[in-house]
Protein backbone atom coordinates (compact mmCIF):
# COMPACT_ATOMS: atom_id res chain seq x y z
CA UNK A 1 0.00 0.00 0.00
CA UNK A 2 1.22 3.50 -0.84
CA UNK A 3 2.08 5.57 2.29
CA UNK A 4 -0.30 8.46 3.15
CA UNK A 5 0.41 11.79 1.44
CA UNK A 6 -1.17 14.00 4.10
CA UNK A 7 2.21 15.34 5.23
CA UNK A 8 3.09 16.49 1.71
CA UNK A 9 -0.13 18.50 1.49
CA UNK A 10 0.38 20.07 4.91
CA UNK A 11 3.93 20.99 3.99
CA UNK A 12 2.68 22.65 0.80
CA UNK A 13 0.00 24.60 2.65
CA UNK A 14 2.60 26.01 5.00
CA UNK A 15 4.05 28.15 2.17
CA UNK A 16 7.49 27.75 3.73
CA UNK A 17 10.41 25.39 3.50
CA UNK A 18 9.65 22.63 5.95
CA UNK A 19 10.96 19.25 6.88
CA UNK A 20 8.82 16.18 7.06
CA UNK A 21 5.62 16.78 9.04
CA UNK A 22 5.39 14.24 11.85
CA UNK A 23 2.02 12.50 11.99
CA UNK A 24 0.66 10.19 14.69
CA UNK A 25 -0.60 6.75 13.76
CA UNK A 26 -4.11 8.04 13.03
CA UNK A 27 -2.76 10.47 10.40
CA UNK A 28 -3.85 13.64 12.25
CA UNK A 29 -1.61 16.68 12.54
CA UNK A 30 0.55 16.43 15.65
CA UNK A 31 1.74 19.99 15.41
CA UNK A 32 4.08 19.65 12.43
CA UNK A 33 6.85 22.09 11.79
CA UNK A 34 10.43 21.33 10.85
CA UNK A 35 11.69 18.03 12.17
CA UNK A 36 14.84 18.37 14.25
CA UNK A 37 15.70 14.68 13.87
CA UNK A 38 16.96 12.65 10.93
CA UNK A 39 14.82 14.59 8.43
CA UNK A 40 15.93 18.07 9.48
CA UNK A 41 17.53 18.77 6.07
CA UNK A 42 14.72 17.33 3.96
CA UNK A 43 12.87 20.57 3.11
CA UNK A 44 14.13 20.48 -0.47
CA UNK A 45 15.85 17.07 -0.60
CA UNK A 46 14.51 13.55 -0.94
CA UNK A 47 17.27 11.22 0.20
CA UNK A 48 15.67 8.21 1.88
CA UNK A 49 12.29 6.59 2.21
CA UNK A 50 11.32 8.31 5.46
CA UNK A 51 12.49 11.73 4.31
CA UNK A 52 10.71 12.36 1.05
CA UNK A 53 10.41 9.25 -1.10
CA UNK A 54 7.65 7.80 1.12
CA UNK A 55 5.38 10.58 -0.12
CA UNK A 56 6.07 9.89 -3.79
CA UNK A 57 3.63 8.12 -6.09
CA UNK A 58 5.51 5.07 -7.37
CA UNK A 59 4.60 3.34 -10.64
CA UNK A 60 6.66 0.20 -11.32
CA UNK A 61 9.52 1.43 -9.14
CA UNK A 62 10.46 0.56 -5.55
CA UNK A 63 12.69 1.76 -2.74
CA UNK A 64 15.29 -1.01 -2.31
CA UNK A 65 17.99 -0.61 0.32
CA UNK A 66 19.04 3.00 -0.17
CA UNK A 67 17.94 3.68 -3.76
CA UNK A 68 14.88 3.82 -6.00
CA UNK A 69 14.98 1.21 -8.79
CA UNK A 70 12.62 -0.45 -11.24
CA UNK A 71 10.32 -3.06 -9.72
CA UNK A 72 11.20 -6.70 -10.40
CA UNK A 73 11.48 -7.35 -14.14
CA UNK A 74 9.94 -4.01 -15.15
CA UNK A 75 11.65 -2.30 -18.08
CA UNK A 76 10.04 1.12 -17.46
CA UNK A 77 8.68 2.96 -14.46
CA UNK A 78 8.42 6.38 -12.87
CA UNK A 79 7.43 8.26 -9.78
CA UNK A 80 5.98 11.68 -9.02
CA UNK A 81 7.62 13.33 -6.04
CA UNK A 82 5.97 14.91 -3.05
CA UNK A 83 4.89 18.52 -3.60
CA UNK A 84 7.44 21.04 -2.34
CA UNK A 85 6.47 24.46 -0.97
CA UNK A 86 8.49 27.57 -1.77
CA UNK A 87 9.47 30.17 0.84
CA UNK A 88 7.45 32.78 -1.06
CA UNK A 89 4.65 32.68 -3.60
CA UNK A 90 6.76 34.37 -6.30
CA UNK A 91 9.66 31.92 -6.01
CA UNK A 92 11.40 30.49 -9.05
CA UNK A 93 12.49 26.87 -8.92
CA UNK A 94 15.93 27.28 -10.42
CA UNK A 95 17.89 24.04 -10.07
CA UNK A 96 17.47 20.29 -9.85
CA UNK A 97 20.21 17.85 -8.87
CA UNK A 98 20.30 14.15 -8.08
CA UNK A 99 22.58 11.37 -6.93
CA UNK A 100 22.66 8.47 -9.39
CA UNK A 101 24.70 5.35 -8.76
CA UNK A 102 26.23 5.39 -12.27
CA UNK A 103 26.19 7.51 -15.45
CA UNK A 104 22.89 6.80 -17.20
CA UNK A 105 22.05 7.89 -20.77
CA UNK A 106 25.17 10.01 -20.78
CA UNK A 107 27.70 10.46 -23.57
CA UNK A 108 31.30 9.53 -22.82
CA UNK A 109 33.52 12.31 -21.43
CA UNK A 110 36.20 13.73 -23.69
CA UNK A 111 39.74 14.89 -23.24
CA UNK A 112 40.98 11.73 -21.55
CA UNK A 113 38.85 12.38 -18.47
CA UNK A 114 38.06 9.87 -15.72
CA UNK A 115 34.55 9.72 -14.25
CA UNK A 116 35.73 8.96 -10.73
CA UNK A 117 32.78 10.59 -8.97
CA UNK A 118 30.28 7.78 -9.52
CA UNK A 119 30.00 4.83 -7.13
CA UNK A 120 30.12 2.50 -10.15
CA UNK A 121 30.32 2.49 -13.94
CA UNK A 122 32.40 5.63 -14.50
CA UNK A 123 34.43 5.70 -17.73
CA UNK A 124 38.22 5.87 -17.85
CA UNK A 125 39.11 7.71 -21.06
CA UNK A 126 42.87 7.52 -20.70
CA UNK A 127 44.47 6.26 -23.93
CA UNK A 128 41.32 7.20 -25.85
CA UNK A 129 42.35 8.42 -29.32
CA UNK A 130 38.96 8.78 -31.03
CA UNK A 131 35.59 9.83 -29.62
CA UNK A 132 32.88 10.78 -32.10
CA UNK A 133 29.59 11.84 -30.50
CA UNK A 134 28.23 12.46 -34.03
CA UNK A 135 25.84 15.22 -32.92
CA UNK A 136 26.69 17.61 -35.76
CA UNK A 137 23.94 19.19 -37.83
CA UNK A 138 25.99 19.97 -40.97
CA UNK A 139 26.54 16.67 -42.79
CA UNK A 140 27.35 17.62 -46.38
CA UNK A 141 30.27 15.92 -48.11
CA UNK A 142 33.56 17.09 -46.61
CA UNK A 143 32.01 18.50 -43.41
CA UNK A 144 33.98 17.88 -40.23
CA UNK A 145 32.78 15.57 -37.43
CA UNK A 146 34.49 16.56 -34.20
CA UNK A 147 36.73 14.17 -32.30
CA UNK A 148 36.21 14.82 -28.56
CA UNK A 149 39.13 12.67 -27.41
CA UNK A 150 41.52 15.62 -27.35
CA UNK A 151 43.73 13.98 -29.99
CA UNK A 152 42.16 16.01 -32.84
CA UNK A 153 41.47 12.98 -35.02
CA UNK A 154 38.52 14.77 -36.58
CA UNK A 155 36.47 12.83 -39.11
CA UNK A 156 34.84 14.02 -42.32
CA UNK A 157 31.69 13.06 -44.18
CA UNK A 158 32.67 10.95 -47.18
CA UNK A 159 30.02 10.91 -49.89
CA UNK A 160 29.47 10.12 -53.52
CA UNK A 161 27.25 13.18 -53.84
CA UNK A 162 24.47 13.17 -51.27
CA UNK A 163 24.49 14.55 -47.74
CA UNK A 164 24.62 12.26 -44.76
CA UNK A 165 21.40 12.33 -42.74
CA UNK A 166 20.99 12.88 -39.02
CA UNK A 167 19.06 10.38 -36.94
CA UNK A 168 17.86 10.05 -33.37
CA UNK A 169 20.84 8.71 -31.48
CA UNK A 170 21.38 6.35 -28.63
CA UNK A 171 22.28 9.52 -26.73
CA UNK A 172 21.63 12.82 -28.54
CA UNK A 173 21.93 12.56 -32.33
CA UNK A 174 23.50 9.97 -34.61
CA UNK A 175 24.53 9.79 -38.25
CA UNK A 176 22.52 7.74 -40.70
CA UNK A 177 24.93 6.06 -43.09
CA UNK A 178 23.70 5.05 -46.55
CA UNK A 179 25.32 3.17 -49.41
CA UNK A 180 26.48 6.55 -50.71
CA UNK A 181 27.96 7.93 -47.47
CA UNK A 182 30.30 6.94 -44.66
CA UNK A 183 32.50 8.54 -41.98
CA UNK A 184 36.20 8.84 -42.77
CA UNK A 185 38.97 9.46 -40.22
CA UNK A 186 42.27 10.40 -41.89
CA UNK A 187 45.28 8.53 -40.49
CA UNK A 188 47.96 10.65 -42.16
CA UNK A 189 48.34 13.19 -39.33
CA UNK A 190 49.74 10.81 -36.71
CA UNK A 191 50.21 7.27 -35.49
CA UNK A 192 47.12 6.89 -33.29
CA UNK A 193 45.66 4.21 -35.58
CA UNK A 194 48.94 2.41 -36.24
CA UNK A 195 48.57 0.21 -33.19
CA UNK A 196 51.92 -1.54 -33.62
CA UNK A 197 52.12 -4.50 -31.27
CA UNK A 198 50.01 -2.75 -28.66
CA UNK A 199 46.55 -3.44 -27.30
CA UNK A 200 43.43 -1.57 -28.45
CA UNK A 201 39.64 -1.36 -28.16
CA UNK A 202 36.97 -0.34 -30.66
CA UNK A 203 33.42 0.47 -29.57
CA UNK A 204 30.27 1.95 -31.10
CA UNK A 205 26.47 1.91 -31.04
CA UNK A 206 24.67 0.75 -34.19
CA UNK A 207 21.04 0.45 -35.27
CA UNK A 208 20.39 -1.28 -38.59
CA UNK A 209 17.98 -3.46 -40.53
CA UNK A 210 20.36 -4.04 -43.43
CA UNK A 211 20.22 -7.52 -44.93
CA UNK A 212 23.77 -8.86 -44.93
CA UNK A 213 23.00 -11.95 -47.02
CA UNK A 214 24.71 -10.52 -50.08
CA UNK A 215 28.00 -9.85 -48.30
CA UNK A 216 29.72 -8.61 -45.18
CA UNK A 217 29.08 -5.01 -44.17
CA UNK A 218 31.69 -3.00 -42.29
CA UNK A 219 30.70 -0.88 -39.27
CA UNK A 220 34.31 0.03 -38.36
CA UNK A 221 37.38 -0.85 -40.34
CA UNK A 222 40.79 -0.03 -41.76
CA UNK A 223 42.40 -1.81 -44.72
CA UNK A 224 45.91 -0.98 -45.88
CA UNK A 225 46.29 -1.49 -49.62
CA UNK A 226 48.16 -4.64 -50.62
CA UNK A 227 47.92 -8.36 -49.82
CA UNK A 228 50.51 -8.32 -47.01
CA UNK A 229 49.10 -5.35 -45.11
CA UNK A 230 46.82 -4.62 -42.15
CA UNK A 231 43.22 -5.80 -42.50
CA UNK A 232 40.86 -4.99 -39.59
CA UNK A 233 37.08 -4.80 -39.51
CA UNK A 234 34.00 -5.21 -37.35
CA UNK A 235 30.55 -5.36 -38.89
CA UNK A 236 27.58 -7.44 -40.01
CA UNK A 237 28.19 -10.88 -41.51
CA UNK A 238 26.49 -12.86 -44.26
CA UNK A 239 26.04 -16.18 -42.45
CA UNK A 240 28.67 -18.03 -44.47
CA UNK A 241 31.61 -15.92 -43.29
CA UNK A 242 34.20 -18.21 -41.67
CA UNK A 243 33.40 -18.12 -37.93
CA UNK A 244 29.73 -17.31 -38.59
CA UNK A 245 28.76 -20.49 -40.44
CA UNK A 246 26.14 -22.78 -38.98
CA UNK A 247 24.23 -20.15 -37.04
CA UNK A 248 21.72 -17.46 -37.92
CA UNK A 249 21.26 -16.91 -41.64
CA UNK A 250 22.76 -13.45 -41.47
CA UNK A 251 23.05 -10.35 -39.36
CA UNK A 252 25.44 -11.46 -36.65
CA UNK A 253 28.37 -9.23 -35.70
CA UNK A 254 31.73 -10.44 -36.91
CA UNK A 255 34.96 -9.50 -38.56
CA UNK A 256 38.64 -10.14 -39.18
CA UNK A 257 41.83 -8.94 -37.52
CA UNK A 258 45.03 -9.53 -39.48
CA UNK A 259 48.43 -7.85 -39.47
CA UNK A 260 49.27 -9.57 -42.79
CA UNK A 261 46.25 -10.23 -44.98
CA UNK A 262 48.23 -12.36 -47.40
CA UNK A 263 49.59 -14.71 -44.73
CA UNK A 264 46.15 -14.99 -43.11
CA UNK A 265 47.50 -14.59 -39.59
CA UNK A 266 45.37 -13.35 -36.72
CA UNK A 267 41.75 -14.27 -36.05
CA UNK A 268 38.17 -14.02 -37.22
CA UNK A 269 35.27 -13.62 -34.80
CA UNK A 270 31.49 -13.90 -34.76
CA UNK A 271 28.70 -13.13 -32.31
CA UNK A 272 25.72 -15.27 -31.41
CA UNK A 273 23.35 -12.27 -31.40
CA UNK A 274 21.83 -10.76 -34.55
CA UNK A 275 22.56 -7.05 -34.69
CA UNK A 276 20.47 -6.05 -37.74
CA UNK A 277 17.08 -6.31 -36.00
CA UNK A 278 16.36 -2.56 -35.91
CA UNK A 279 17.29 -2.13 -32.24
CA UNK A 280 20.29 -0.27 -30.85
CA UNK A 281 23.23 -2.58 -30.11
CA UNK A 282 26.55 -1.80 -28.48
CA UNK A 283 29.51 -3.52 -30.14
CA UNK A 284 33.04 -3.62 -28.77
CA UNK A 285 36.20 -5.38 -29.88
CA UNK A 286 39.36 -5.73 -27.76
CA UNK A 287 42.84 -7.01 -28.59
CA UNK A 288 45.26 -7.93 -25.79
CA UNK A 289 48.73 -9.22 -26.62
CA UNK A 290 50.31 -9.70 -30.04
CA UNK A 291 52.45 -12.78 -30.65
CA UNK A 292 50.09 -14.52 -28.27
CA UNK A 293 46.92 -12.44 -28.54
CA UNK A 294 43.38 -12.64 -27.21
CA UNK A 295 40.66 -10.94 -29.24
CA UNK A 296 37.22 -10.54 -27.66
CA UNK A 297 33.98 -9.52 -29.37
CA UNK A 298 31.28 -8.04 -27.14
CA UNK A 299 27.64 -7.48 -28.03
CA UNK A 300 25.55 -5.42 -25.60
CA UNK A 301 28.16 -5.71 -22.87
CA UNK A 302 28.55 -9.50 -23.09
CA UNK A 303 31.61 -11.33 -24.46
CA UNK A 304 30.16 -13.51 -27.25
CA UNK A 305 33.38 -14.69 -28.89
CA UNK A 306 36.89 -14.99 -27.46
CA UNK A 307 39.61 -15.96 -29.93
CA UNK A 308 43.35 -16.51 -29.53
CA UNK A 309 45.91 -16.15 -32.27
CA UNK A 310 49.28 -14.89 -33.39
CA UNK A 311 50.06 -11.70 -35.29
CA UNK A 312 53.29 -11.86 -37.29
CA UNK A 313 53.70 -8.13 -37.95
CA UNK A 314 52.93 -4.86 -36.16
CA UNK A 315 49.68 -3.11 -37.04
CA UNK A 316 51.34 -0.33 -39.03
CA UNK A 317 49.40 1.61 -41.69
CA UNK A 318 51.99 2.02 -44.43
CA UNK A 319 49.72 3.65 -47.03
CA UNK A 320 47.80 5.78 -44.51
CA UNK A 321 44.30 4.61 -45.46
CA UNK A 322 41.32 6.22 -43.82
CA UNK A 323 39.87 4.63 -40.70
CA UNK A 324 36.21 4.30 -41.66
CA UNK A 325 32.83 4.05 -39.91
CA UNK A 326 30.05 2.60 -42.04
CA UNK A 327 32.38 1.21 -44.70
CA UNK A 328 35.87 -0.14 -45.29
CA UNK A 329 38.75 2.13 -46.22
CA UNK A 330 38.31 3.61 -49.71
CA UNK A 331 34.54 3.17 -49.70
CA UNK A 332 33.87 -0.56 -49.93
CA UNK A 333 31.65 -3.08 -48.09
CA UNK A 334 29.32 -0.21 -47.16
CA UNK A 335 26.83 -0.55 -44.34
CA UNK A 336 23.45 1.08 -43.86
CA UNK A 337 22.14 2.23 -40.50
CA UNK A 338 22.52 4.70 -37.65
CA UNK A 339 25.84 5.02 -35.83
CA UNK A 340 26.57 6.76 -32.53
CA UNK A 341 29.29 7.20 -29.90
CA UNK A 342 32.26 5.76 -31.78
CA UNK A 343 35.34 5.32 -29.61
CA UNK A 344 38.85 3.88 -29.95
CA UNK A 345 41.35 3.28 -27.13
CA UNK A 346 45.00 2.27 -27.36
CA UNK A 347 44.47 -0.28 -24.59
CA UNK A 348 42.28 -3.32 -24.10
CA UNK A 349 39.36 -2.36 -21.88
CA UNK A 350 38.43 -4.89 -19.20
CA UNK A 351 35.15 -6.81 -19.37
CA UNK A 352 33.57 -4.68 -16.62
CA UNK A 353 34.48 -1.50 -18.53
CA UNK A 354 32.79 -2.81 -21.67
CA UNK A 355 29.69 -3.78 -19.69
CA UNK A 356 29.60 -0.26 -18.21
CA UNK A 357 29.80 1.28 -21.71
CA UNK A 358 26.69 -0.68 -22.63
CA UNK A 359 24.81 0.15 -19.42
CA UNK A 360 25.31 3.90 -19.82
CA UNK A 361 23.15 3.73 -22.94
CA UNK A 362 20.87 0.83 -22.02
CA UNK A 363 19.87 2.16 -18.58
CA UNK A 364 18.23 5.57 -18.65
CA UNK A 365 17.17 8.01 -15.93
CA UNK A 366 15.49 11.31 -16.75
CA UNK A 367 13.50 14.03 -15.00
CA UNK A 368 10.63 16.36 -15.77
CA UNK A 369 9.36 19.16 -13.54
CA UNK A 370 6.39 21.44 -12.96
CA UNK A 371 5.74 24.56 -10.91
CA UNK A 372 2.20 24.77 -9.57
CA UNK A 373 -0.06 27.55 -8.35
CA UNK A 374 -2.33 25.47 -6.11
CA UNK A 375 -1.59 23.26 -3.08
CA UNK A 376 -0.84 19.62 -3.91
CA UNK A 377 -0.45 20.78 -7.56
CA UNK A 378 -4.23 20.52 -7.87
CA UNK A 379 -4.09 22.77 -10.96
CA UNK A 380 -2.19 19.89 -12.67
CA UNK A 381 0.15 21.69 -15.08
CA UNK A 382 2.08 19.41 -17.44
CA UNK A 383 5.45 17.97 -16.47
CA UNK A 384 8.13 19.30 -18.84
CA UNK A 385 11.79 18.87 -19.64
CA UNK A 386 14.31 21.38 -21.06
CA UNK A 387 12.81 24.34 -22.96
CA UNK A 388 9.35 23.43 -21.67
CA UNK A 389 9.20 20.34 -23.89
CA UNK A 390 6.78 17.73 -22.54
CA UNK A 391 8.62 15.00 -24.50
CA UNK A 392 12.12 15.90 -23.26
CA UNK A 393 13.87 15.00 -20.00
CA UNK A 394 16.64 16.49 -17.91
CA UNK A 395 19.58 14.07 -17.76
CA UNK A 396 22.98 13.95 -16.13
CA UNK A 397 25.08 16.81 -17.60
CA UNK A 398 27.62 15.43 -20.07
CA UNK A 399 30.42 17.59 -18.69
CA UNK A 400 30.01 16.30 -15.10
CA UNK A 401 32.48 13.61 -13.98
CA UNK A 402 30.23 12.49 -11.15
CA UNK A 403 26.65 12.79 -9.90
CA UNK A 404 25.03 15.76 -8.21
CA UNK A 405 25.83 18.58 -10.63
CA UNK A 406 22.73 20.80 -10.80
CA UNK A 407 20.84 21.40 -14.01
CA UNK A 408 19.25 24.80 -14.58
CA UNK A 409 15.47 24.75 -14.89
CA UNK A 410 14.94 28.31 -16.12
CA UNK A 411 12.65 31.10 -15.02
CA UNK A 412 9.52 29.43 -16.42
CA UNK A 413 9.36 27.25 -13.29
CA UNK A 414 7.73 29.95 -11.16
CA UNK A 415 5.16 29.34 -8.44
CA UNK A 416 4.63 28.51 -4.77
CA UNK A 417 4.67 24.73 -5.30
CA UNK A 418 6.90 22.33 -7.20
CA UNK A 419 6.99 18.66 -8.16
CA UNK A 420 9.36 16.51 -10.18
CA UNK A 421 8.87 13.24 -12.04
CA UNK A 422 11.69 10.67 -12.33
CA UNK A 423 11.53 8.30 -15.31
CA UNK A 424 13.41 4.96 -15.34
CA UNK A 425 14.05 2.80 -18.43
CA UNK A 426 16.06 -0.37 -18.97
CA UNK A 427 16.98 -2.47 -22.00
CA UNK A 428 18.62 -5.10 -19.78
CA UNK A 429 16.57 -7.76 -18.02
CA UNK A 430 16.99 -7.57 -14.26
CA UNK A 431 18.99 -4.32 -14.27
CA UNK A 432 17.83 -0.80 -13.45
CA UNK A 433 19.05 2.74 -12.96
CA UNK A 434 19.52 3.46 -9.26
CA UNK A 435 18.60 6.84 -7.73
CA UNK A 436 19.65 7.77 -4.20
CA UNK A 437 18.67 11.42 -3.73
CA UNK A 438 17.06 14.42 -5.44
CA UNK A 439 17.32 18.09 -4.44
CA UNK A 440 15.47 21.15 -5.70
CA UNK A 441 16.41 24.78 -5.18
CA UNK A 442 13.99 27.73 -5.09
CA UNK A 443 15.03 31.37 -4.96
CA UNK A 444 13.22 34.67 -4.57
CA UNK A 445 13.87 36.87 -7.63
CA UNK A 446 14.48 40.57 -7.18
CA UNK A 447 11.42 42.79 -7.68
Amino acid sequence: MKPPRVSAILCALALAGCGKVILPADGSDAGGGPDSGACANSAYTDDDFACGFAEAEFRDVDWVGDVVTLSGDSRAGEFDSRVFAAPAAASVWSELSWQARAPYHKALPGGGAIENGYPEGGADMRDNVLLLHLDESALAAGERLVDASGRENHAIVASSGESMERAEGRFASAVNVSLATYVSVPTSDGDDFSFGTGDFTWALWVKSTQDCQDGNRVYMGVDDEGPDRVHLWLGCTDGVFQRCTGGAADGRAGGTMRSDHGEADGVTYCSTTRVNDGAWHHLALTKAGHESATVTLYVDGVAEDIETGTFIKPFTLLDQPDFAIGAFSRDSFQAEGSFDEVAVWRRALAADEIAALHRRGALRLGFQVRACQEPACADEPAFVGPAGDSEAHYTDPDEALGPGRPVTLGTEQRGPYFQYRAVFESDIAGQSPALGAVSVQPYQPSP
